[in-house]
């Protein structure tokens, strides 16, 4: 079985999944204060949101520490 990563693009609603996502995986974090960026769910974004998405949603989650974004 052949994976490919999708390109980024601002079709749609993925920015906003990525927030929504960024903000899941912040509070997961923060209630357990364990890893939520495993390698695993790091294959899995990547593939689901395309390429250079994991940095946009580690981002995200530095916003939401930093309570620029709620």
């Amino acid at each position: 079985m052949a994976s490919y990563v999708r390109k980024y693009s601002e079709v749609g609603d993925r920015a906003q999944l990525e927030r929504a996502l960024a903000r899941e995986l912040y509070r997961t974090w923060e209630s357990t204060e364990k890893k939520v960026l495993t390698p695993e769910r790091i294959k899995f974004i990547e593939r689901t949101y395309a390429a250079g998405s994991v940095d946009r949603v580690r981002n995200y989650m530095a916003m939401f520490k930093n309570g620029e974004m709620e």
